[in-house]
């Protein structure tokens, strides 16, 4: 709606200010600054999840602040999954907290899935596909390129809801190939 359209200006506005700055740029201060901006305006329906972070491609180090939203997915070369974050209000609601980041290294052929709730909630047969089934799924149609495993999960997802979306979907991925060295 027009009130979610008018957020996501302001944060674009926010990061686009936040990103010219000639200050040490983190996850943090743009998290905290978007913050700022939506409590400023006192309306308690105003507020909104974030996943944002900085990744150093040279090291495939990357640093996360995730508040109020679906924890991104680590999977790992070797077979292991995690959901990665630390527990946090959305921004603009509740008591203003410190903000915390989540550090991680992506090693060759990791990857790291972002995803909203309407993926997690969709329901066939009133059955939620849940964590479990990301989890799943993220092994089921993993790709080396984070394009082709985005579209692969849309597509699987699209069959398994047979087009009953109730609610907003987005992915998001990243993936460190095989063969990048530091």
């Amino acid at each position: 709606g027009v009130g979610s359209a008018l957020i996501m200006a302001f944060a674009k506005a926010v990061t686009f200010h936040w990103s010219q700055s000639s200050d040490q740029l983190s996850p943090i201060t743009l998290a905290d600054q978007i913050d700022s901006m939506l409590r400023k305006n006192k309306t308690s329906r105003m507020f909104m999840g974030i996943i944002c972070g900085i990744l150093h491609v040279e090291t495939g180090e990357i640093e996360l602040v995730v508040k109020g939203h679906i924890y991104p997915l680590l999977v790992k070369s070797n077979g292991e999954n995690r959901w990665v974050g630390i527990p946090a209000y959305p921004l603009g609601i509740g008591k203003p907290s410190p903000t915390k980041s989540v550090h991680l290294r992506l090693e060759p052929g990791d990857k790291i899935l972002c995803i909203t709730d309407g993926i997690i909630e969709t329901r066939v047969a009133d059955q939620p596909i849940g964590f479990e089934g990301i989890e799943k799924w993220a092994r089921e149609t993993i790709e080396p390129d984070a394009e082709a495993w985005v579209n692969a999960l849309e597509e699987k997802h699209k069959i398994w809801s047979r087009g009953n979306q109730v609610d907003d979907i987005s992915i998001f991925a990243i993936s460190r190939n095989l063969g990048e060295n530091p």
